[in-house]
């Protein structure tokens, strides 16, 4: 968003803040004026978005939040200097990051507890070591990896059978289920059953192969009933499915506990940590608000971006994202 002779080039000044804060169309210019929190402004005719889809941060409207008088970190601002060693640590959130998080500091802090409404689906990432000989060997095969992952349907090697999963004999099903999974990563979700998210009765026999799988390794009984229950929450493959390494085994620890925002709801934050419903005040030195981002739209919509009729795009999308061919918007010309 600059003038057609002027080029803006912000990286070595550290001082500039070049967070856009207000975007107008003029009408009787036929130009774009827009201003940033630095006090810049840039007059054009043309506006290319290229403002990111997972980048703003998002922070819920949490009651209380400025009472906290211990550090507040949130998942999408981590601080590369923040120890948790030896500290009592909430951490808010049980989706991919958060499981990232919950892995390391779980091994670090004095005590980690993880508040959460429904339990993430993680499978094993399958992370090992590779030798240089092994690296080399392996490097022969990449043009025939890269042409069958472009020929896939999801950019991976490999595809589902065409099979159905209810329909295929236990022990034949368990042992390509048992294949898939030991392969890690995203395979046992993309190399399984055609039919997995079309049918309702295949999906349960997915889902609980993996609960017990995960049972098999977070043995505390009280944890098993939220992280993996016999009822599924939802849909296996209808949410993210984080990779983990190592995740269950700390969760297992001691000084790990999960809260079930569901059981018992989050009240409040206090000076020192934060209240329950049933009138419990958890103390900690740390927060984490691993609470992801104000996704796809929110990066437009945060900016003051203004139509020709004045009215903002946080106004116009409040009801549903309404755009043509998902490159211009009504009312809002050369954007």
């Amino acid at each position: 968003m600059v003038h057609i002779d002027e080029v803006l080039d912000l990286r070595n000044d550290t001082t500039f803040d070049a967070q856009v804060i207000d975007v107008r169309w003029d009408q009787d210019a036929g130009r774009w004026t827009a201003k940033t929190a630095g006090g810049h402004t840039a007059v054009c005719k043309y506006i290319m978005m290229a403002t990111g889809l997972l980048h703003r941060k998002y922070t819920p409207d949490l009651p209380g939040l400025s009472n906290y008088k211990g550090q507040l970190v949130h998942s999408g601002a981590y601080p590369e200097d923040l120890d948790c060693t030896g500290k009592t640590v909430g951490l808010v959130g049980a989706g991919a990051t958060a499981v990232q998080i919950t892995q390391e500091l779980g091994k670090v802090a004095k005590s980690l507890d993880v508040f959460l409404r429904r339990p993430s689906y993680c499978l094993p990432m399958g992370q090992r070591h590779m030798s240089e000989e092994e690296q080399r060997h392996s490097k022969s095969w990449l043009p025939m990896m890269f042409e069958k992952g472009r020929e896939s349907r999801t950019g991976f090697i490999g595809g589902p059978l065409l099979k159905s999963a209810v329909e295929t004999p236990e022990q034949e099903r368990n042992a390509h289920l048992e294949n898939v999974w030991s392969r890690g990563a995203f395979n046992y979700l993309l190399s399984g059953y055609y039919d997995t998210q079309l049918s309702r009765e295949s999906n349960k026999v997915i889902y609980d192969f993996w609960a017990n799988k995960v049972r098999q390794r977070l043995t505390d009984a009280k944890k098993n009933v939220i992280m993996a229950p016999k009822e599924m929450p939802y849909y296996f493959g209808t949410k993210r499915t984080p990779l983990e390494n190592g995740y269950y085994e700390v969760l297992n620890q001691e000084n790990v506990g999960l809260m079930d925002l569901n059981a018992n709801p989050f009240e409040t934050f206090t000076e020192k940590g934060m209240k329950l419903k049933d009138g419990t005040e958890k103390q900690y030195d740390v927060v984490v608000l691993a609470t992801g981002f104000d996704s796809f739209t929110g990066s437009m919509t945060n900016m003051g971006l203004k139509s020709k009729d004045g009215v903002d795009l946080r106004d116009m999308w409040k009801e549903g994202v309404f755009t043509y061919l998902g490159l211009t918007i009504s009312g809002f010309p050369n954007l």
